[in-house]
């Protein structure tokens, strides 16, 4: 799995994106629209902020936050592509604001299906890990458990559900609110 949860900071016009930290002419890829746009105040100042997502021909996304204040943030690295998916195609099943609380969802995979949510709070002007979870399932063995993984970030905690199993774990590392921030996260 790619390093996800990467932060490029900068600022940047729609038409001339940057891919990694590269110019849109040196990647030789082109911006072809926007697939996802959300207008919500999720940083409280009573302002309307907007979060983006961008879609280029090579299939990549960037998610863009744009503030009020003016404060821009551009990720690519945990954004998965449209054909991320395997057949089930588009992974990207949902991306919602709600009272300074940004979720990502996908969904995708084949007879084996996955799924990634991600879930984020607007903090000290950045958004913040606070949950992962992620899980599988088999479609032809409907006896077979579905095997799911809650990440609580802020308890410390893993949980894994396996049909009617559930363990919890401690996190094995201590995490600071400055490590969870975008520009300084690494999803390992």
């Amino acid at each position: 799995m790619k390093a996800w949860l990467t932060m490029i900071l900068g600022c940047m016009v729609l038409n001339t994106p940057m891919i990694y930290g590269e110019d849109i002419e040196e990647a030789d890829v082109e911006f072809t629209g926007i697939s996802t746009q959300i207008d919500e105040d999720f940083d409280g100042d009573g302002e309307l902020d907007q979060i983006v997502v961008a879609d280029f021909s090579d299939g990549t996304r960037q998610l863009h936050v744009m503030t009020s204040k003016g404060l821009e943030y551009i990720n690519s690295d945990f954004m998965m592509g449209a054909m991320d998916g395997g057949v089930w195609g588009d992974p990207l099943d949902e991306i919602s604001v709600s009272d300074g609380v940004l979720t990502i969802r996908y969904f995708g995979g084949s007879r084996e299906r996955w799924f990634f949510n991600f879930t984020f709070q607007w903090q000290e002007d950045d958004f913040v890990l606070v949950s992962y979870s992620s899980g599988t399932f088999d479609t032809f063995d409907l006896d077979a458990p579905e095997n799911t993984f809650f990440y609580d970030v802020v308890k410390g905690t893993i949980t894994n559900v396996a049909g009617d199993e559930v363990g919890v774990l401690d996190m094995p590392l201590t995490i600071q609110l400055e490590d969870l921030k975008w520009e300084n996260l690494l999803f390992i």
